[in-house]
């Protein structure tokens, strides 16, 4: 069994609180390795997390447990869920986070089982931590809660796509101000058909050449490409698109195909 536990959370790094989650954890699971995927997500943002994730998490080993800490608030009005997906465990609240992670359905979910002294104004430190310790163990699923049968659903923004066009948006800004956009190779190879296209993003700012990668521009230009995850991403090489052009998490990309 995989000793290891990972946090994503919107903590952030300033105040005690993600100290206070790891502490609790090697309190719990001394053998634990604890690994930070993100703990810089906007506050509240469970799209931004559920991104994150889903292209972090297949690079750790099978039996993982990864703790998902953000929107959290007070635990009377959510469940807690502990999931088996891709041989992976997931430890999150039911806010519709891990319905944007997952591509299929999980194998297993359970409600976690909430002790009566757990604290209602932090329930990762006494609900997902305990558990995700106990699975980090070598416990069963079914020894932390019992079995439900679905996540709630989040709301998933989908590109808009015509016969002669593709308008999607952006959902992530990286730490190099890189826009990724829902835009998927798979989506603009089925729409392309062979044709040739433009792709427009904000203040008519517009681009007709997918890249390999970012030197295959001067460094300062504008390209865009198909990063590792497969999302079409707005780039300056050596630059940030981001500050450069204005680029928010929401601003349309169209795609016109000619």
């Amino acid at each position: 069994m995989s000793s290891i536990i990972t946090i994503t959370s919107d903590l952030g790094n300033k105040d005690p609180n993600l100290g206070l989650l790891k502490g609790r954890i090697l309190s719990l699971a001394p053998n634990a390795q604890v690994v930070d995927i993100s703990n810089e997500i906007q506050p509240f943002n469970i799209a931004e997390a559920a991104y994150i994730v889903k292209n972090a998490f297949t690079s750790f080993p099978e039996n993982s447990v990864h703790i998902i800490s953000v929107g959290t608030y007070d635990r009377s009005h959510q469940k807690f869920l502990a999931i088996y997906y891709q041989k992976q465990y997931f430890l999150v609240h039911d806010n519709g986070l891990f319905s944007l992670v997952m591509t299929e359905a999980p194998d297993q979910i359970v409600e976690i089982t909430i002790s009566d002294t757990a604290s209602p104004t932090f329930p990762t430190i006494d609900v997902l931590i305990p558990a995700a310790c106990s699975l980090a163990k070598g416990e069963s699923l079914s020894a932390i809660g019992g079995t439900v049968n679905s996540v709630l659903q989040g709301a998933v923004l989908q590109p808009a796509i015509q016969q002669d066009n593709i308008r999607g948006s952006i959902i992530y800004i990286d730490n190099y101000g890189n826009a990724v956009s829902n835009i998927t190779k798979k989506l603009f190879d089925e729409v392309k058909n062979d044709r040739g296209f433009v792709v427009y993003f904000k203040r008519n700012e517009s681009l007709s050449e997918i890249s390999q990668n970012y030197n295959d521009v001067a460094e300062g230009e504008k390209l865009c490409f198909f990063n590792h995850n497969g999302n079409l991403e707005i780039a300056i090489n050596f630059g940030s698109a981001g500050d450069l052009f204005g680029l928010n998490v929401g601003d349309t990309i169209q795609i016109d195909f000619v």
